[in-house]
């Protein structure tokens, strides 16, 4: 049912970010969890303890595009994106205690189904329940 990759309060950026054009890729079943620190593995608080991913607007925070996996992010604030901040494409995003804030592209989430039009969500917005679960992807 996939790794959980426990991640301790700090603000997490990369050099190579321009070169990728993507903080972090994932392309397997993976919960990223943070609010943790470095001498209590076993408790998160995210409020206590923030967590934070942050593209420096040099490129996307997310990006997932491989069929079948589920990305579960819990406890993170994923910052300053470009683009589509978050792109999870071909898969199922499930965001819990988390936000997407001061990014200058939108997420689009799509409806249930494939049909119609996919709800835009731009930056600022809060993702409400009736999004979650049905995965953010780059609208093509």
């Amino acid at each position: 049912s996939g790794e959980r990759i426990l991640i301790a309060t700090g603000v997490y950026t990369d050099p190579d970010i321009t070169i990728d054009g993507q903080l972090l890729t994932v392309d397997k079943t993976v919960s990223l969890e943070g609010g943790y620190t470095t001498s209590d593995w076993a408790t998160a608080d995210p409020v206590a303890n923030p967590t934070v991913l942050d593209a420096e607007g040099l490129g996307q925070v997310l990006y997932a595009d491989t069929a079948g996996i589920t990305v579960t992010v819990s406890g993170l604030t994923m910052q300053r994106g470009s683009g589509y901040s978050v792109d999870v494409r071909n898969a199922r995003l499930v965001m819990t205690a988390s936000a997407i804030v001061s990014s200058t592209g939108n997420c689009f989430v799509p409806p249930a189904s494939e049909s119609g039009f996919p709800y835009r969500i731009q930056p600022g917005e809060v993702l409400a329940a009736k999004h979650l679960g049905q995965g953010l992807h780059r609208g093509r």
